[in-house]
C-alpha cells in the first residue's frame, strides 16, 4: 500500500476554527474521559459527511503515535483474507470509535503468527512492542554452537561441542578403572534452549547407564560431542552445554506504505522465548534446531480485541447532523512523549472477517485519499489548527472505496467530505 503524509510545522498559518457553541450537548469537560484531571493538551477533531451519521455504520479515526513524523501511520484494511480487526491497519497506537451514538477511545491491541516455519523458527506468539502492522521475513545468517563447559575434577579434562545446538548438563560418574559406574549418566536439560533427548539418544544414555562401559573420546558422540581425556579414575562431573544462538535478520514490509526496513537479532535454538535482541522484540518465536539460509515469514497484525480506556475527553452527538465531533486529552495517548500524531480517518457499513471476501469492490468504506491510504500528520507540542484544505491533498466526496454492496444513503453517511484538527497547549 502507499500512503502520502501530510506534515504540519511550526509555521502553518493557523485557520479559524469554528468552535461548538455553548448550547450544544457535551460530555463535561474531563468528567468522564479515560485520563488526566489536568490535561496538558487537548485535541478537537471535526469531521463532515455527505449525508447525516448514521449510528448504525462504524466510524473510526485511528493515532499513530510512534513519532516517526509520518513516516507510516494507519491505512484501511482493503481486502482479506488477512482482516486483523476487520477496518484498519499499518501502523498505529489507539484509536476513536463513534457506533450506537457513542465515542470511545481504545489501546490497539497486535499479535504475531507464523505463516511460514523456516531456519527452526515453527512458531510465534504474544504482542510486539512495535504499533506497526506488516510482515516479518527473519532469516537465520548465522549459528554459533553452544560452550561446552566441565565442572568438577576427573577423567575428562576437555569439552568440543561439534554440533549439538541444545542446552543441558550431563551428569558422568566413573570408577577408578575409568568405567562409567551403574546409573551413572544423566541428562537433563535446559528450561531456556533446551530440548528433551530422543528416543535413539536415550536409548544410548540407557546403554551406557548400565555400568561398565570404558569412558572413551567418542562417547558422546551421536549428541554432537567429543571428550578429551586424562588417566582413569573415580569421580563425579558435570559437562554444562549451552544452547546455540543463531544471528538473524529481519526484513520488515509495512502495511502502511510498502516501506521496507531491516534489523538485526539473535534467536536461542529449542527455544520459547527471544534473547534480549531478539528479532521482534516484546513477541516471542518458538524455535527448535536452527538452520542457516532459511527464512521464516511472521505476520504483525492488529487483533479484534483492543482495550477499551473509556469515552473520549468530550464530545458531542451528531443529533442528526452530518459532523463527528469530540475532543481528545492527549495524556490518554501518551501525553507529552507523544510530540506527533499521524492520523486517518476510516469509515465503513460493518467490520469484515470473512476469508471469502477478498476484492475491495465488495465491501464499502471510506478513508482519506482516493484508496484511503493517506494520512496526515501533525505537531501536537504547539498550538495550531489544520484542516482539509490544509492537506496537500484534500478530501473529496464519492471516492472509489465506496463502491460496494451498501445503498446509496449508507455510502453518503459513510463519505469524508471534510475534517479539522485544533491543538490547544494548556500547560
Amino acid at each position: 500500500m502507499k500512503a502520502l503524509t501530510m506534515l504540519v510545522c511550526g509555521t502553518l498559518v493557523a485557520i479559524a476554527l469554528v468552535i461548538i457553541g455553548a448550547g450544544c450537548a457535551q460530555t463535561p469537560s474531563g468528567a468522564s474521559g479515560p485520563g488526566h484531571d489536568v490535561p496538558s493538551a487537548l485535541i478537537d477533531f471535526t469531521i463532515r459527511f455527505a449525508a447525516a451519521v448514521n449510528d448504525s455504520l462504524y466510524y473510526f479515526v485511528a493515532l499513530d503515535t510512534d513519532g516517526d513524523f509520518g513516516e507510516d501511520g494507519p491505512v484501511p484494511v482493503a481486502a482479506g483474507p488477512f482482516w486483523e480487526n476487520g477496518w484498519g491497519t499499518g501502523s498505529f497506537s489507539h484509536y476513536v470509535e463513534y457506533h450506537q451514538g457513542r465515542y470511545e477511545l481504545y489501546r490497539v491491541g497486535r499479535t504475531v503468527s507464523l505463516r511460514q516455519a523456516g531456519g527452526g523458527i515453527v512458531g510465534a506468539e504474544g504482542e510486539p512492542f512495535s504499533v506497526d502492522s506488516g510482515i516479518h521475513e527473519v532469516k537465520v545468517e548465522e549459528i554459533t554452537l553452544g560452550q561446552a563447559v566441565i565442572i568438577g575434577e576427573g577423567m575428562i579434562v576437555g569439552v568440543t561441542n561439534n554440533g549439538q545446538q541444545s542446552g543441558g548438563v550431563f551428569d558422568i560418574e566413573t570408577d577408578a578403572a575409568g568405567d562409567i559406574v551403574p546409573g551413572g549418566i544423566s541428562f537433563r536439560q535446559n528450561a531456556l534452549g533446551g530440548r528433551a533427548l530422543t528416543a535413539a539418544e536415550q536409548a544410548i544414555v540407557d546403554s551406557l547407564g548400565v555400568g561398565g562401559v570404558p569412558l572413551a573420546t567418542d562417547t558422546l558422540s551421536f549428541f554432537g560431542i567429543s571428550l578429551t581425556l586424562d588417566p582413569p579414575k573415580a569421580a563425579m562431573q558435570t559437562l554444562r552445554l549451552d544452547p546455540a544462538v543463531g544471528r538473524v535478520t529481519d526484513r520488515f514490509t509495512s502495511t502502511a506504505n510498502d516501506r521496507v526496513t531491516q534489523f538485526g537479532g539473535r534467536l536461542n535454538a529449542f527455544a520459547t522465548s527471544n534473547l534480549p535482541g531478539g528479532p521482534i522484540p516484546g513477541a516471542t518465536l518458538i524455535t527448535e534446531e536452527l538452520k542457516t539460509g532459511e527464512t521464516a515469514i511472521i505476520a504483525a497484525e492488529t487483533t479484534d480485541t483492543p482495550e477499551l480506556l473509556g469515552p473520549v475527553y468530550t464530545s458531542k452527538p451528531p443529533a442528526g447532523g452530518n459532523e463527528l465531533n469530540f475532543t481528545l486529552d492527549l495524556n490518554d495517548v501518551g501525553g507529552a512523549a507523544v510530540d506527533d500524531l499521524s492520523v486517518n480517518i476510516i469509515t465503513t457499513v460493518a467490520p469484515v472477517f470473512d476469508p471469502n471476501i477478498d476484492d475491495p469492490d465488495e465491501h464499502t468504506y471510506d478513508a482519506l485519499g482516493l484508496t484511503g491510504e493517506e494520512y496526515f500528520t501533525f505537531r501536537t507540542d504547539q498550538n495550531l489548527t489544520f484542516d482539509n484544505n490544509e492537506s496537500l491533498m484534500p478530501e473529496g466526496s464519492d471516492d472509489p472505496t465506496l463502491e460496494g454492496p451498501a445503498d446509496p444513503a449508507d455510502r453518503a453517511a459513510l463519505d469524508i467530505v471534510y475534517w479539522r484538527v485544533r491543538v490547544r497547549k494548556l500547560r
